[in-house]
């Protein structure tokens, strides 16, 4: 009975929540900086989500600004090229992404934990330095302008008012989420879970580590990569600077301060730790500080990250919680080394 009423509690969540964001244009539709925000925001969520998963395998990808790059500059190329229609250019840049995925798994899953991170970082640094080699340090890409979405007699979405971008963040981020959730919950997710906590025990009983491994991180790639279209298309301008290893470590973070343990997680830590900032107006110095903070002060007082708070408020054994989770962080960075 309880569990029943759990479930419905979510399901009325979830459809007041969806119902707030399709009507959120209207609400705020005087105040546009805030309406840049939340499609900020909402680039955030889905970096942070779309890691998450990738983590869920115990893969300890710290490079995702790499396939945002490839994403990025993917779509832009076969605009500016081919001339191809930016609908058409998603899917191919999505495929495109994973192969590259699976090339750079195959080729370095077997490295464990932190050695794994540092190729992720390198392999952030070898994009970048690509990019920086063939379009010169500063050349900054202008993006084509999105076709326009026509549905003959019913309705036109040109993309020229944050508005069409926010709806179309909105889309990513439901299908997104609704993807990841759904695979999670299947037996490849609980096989995931499995390879997180002890790849011998997993091998034992029939599990291909490897390819889970390298399943999780291309599905994460695809999503990353998609995300990175769409801050192309949003921003209208794209350089090698908007990808490196500090954009990726921001990811990271806000993925921890939401906490791993549930897929709202990283929404809650990306919502968060973008809009404070924002509206505090300070310096990339104070703004970095601010992340720091919230870090420490997670870690230390809530180390299954901001979703877990409504626990702590409710006041069930907060303490002893908070050290059973302390120890499985620890003993999750042990064995990565």
């Amino acid at each position: 009975m309880a569990r029943n009423k759990d479930r419905l509690m979510k399901r009325i969540f979830v459809l007041v929540l969806t119902i707030v964001l399709l009507v959120l244009p209207v609400l705020v539709r005087n105040d546009q900086f805030l309406l840049s925000t939340i499609i900020i925001a909402g680039i955030y969520c889905l970096y942070a989500v779309s890691l998450r998963f990738v983590f869920l395998a115990d893969v300890w990808l710290v490079g995702p600004a790499a396939f945002s790059a490839i994403g990025a500059y993917g779509v832009t190329f076969l605009m500016r090229a081919a001339g191809l229609s930016y609908w058409l250019c998603l899917p191919l840049v999505g495929v495109s992404v994973v192969i590259i995925a699976l090339g750079f798994g195959y080729i370095t899953i077997r490295v464990r934990g932190m050695y794994f991170a540092i190729l992720s970082m390198a392999f952030i640094e070898v994009i970048r330095l690509t990019l920086v080699d063939t379009l010169g340090t500063h050349m900054v890409l202008t993006v084509p302008a999105l076709n326009p979405i026509i549905i003959p007699h019913l309705f036109v979405i040109d993309f020229t008012s944050r508005v069409s971008y926010y709806y179309f963040i909105l889309a990513l981020f439901l299908i997104t989420l609704v993807i990841l959730y759904k695979v999670e919950r299947l037996p490849f997710g609980t096989n995931l879970k499995a390879v997180a906590q002890s790849e011998l025990l997993a091998e034992s009983i029939g599990i291909n580590v490897v390819w889970h491994k390298v399943s999780a991180l291309c599905i994460g790639a695809f999503f990353i990569g998609i995300t990175g279209c769409f801050f192309a298309a949003y921003t209208h301008t794209i350089s090698p600077q908007s990808f490196t290893v500090g954009g990726s470590m921001i990811v990271l973070i806000l993925m921890v301060v939401g906490g791993i343990g549930s897929i709202w997680g990283p929404v809650i830590g990306a919502t968060v730790l973008t809009i404070i900032p924002e509206y505090l107006n300070v310096g990339p110095v104070i703004q970095n500080s601010i992340y720091a903070v919230f870090v420490i002060l997670t870690l230390y007082f809530l180390p299954s990250g901001l979703i877990s708070l409504p626990q702590v408020i409710q006041g069930k054994a907060w303490w002893q919680k908070t050290r059973e989770a302390r120890a499985k962080m620890l003993a999750r960075i042990r064995r990565g080394f």
